[in-house]
């Protein structure tokens, strides 16, 4: 897993079974953290 910041956005890119997948926290409170239950608990 390898954190990145897109445009002010904290974004999580992630490798299973060859595909690459990002998941982007699109939490008003953009420094949440990128876990459930973190500041707003709206990480997707």
């Amino acid at each position: 897993m390898m954190p990145f910041i897109v445009n002010g956005w904290p974004v999580l890119l992630c490798k299973d079974e060859g595909q690459v997948h990002a998941l982007i926290n699109r939490c008003s409170h953009a420094a949440a953290q990128l876990a459930p239950g973190g500041a707003c608990g709206a990480a997707r």
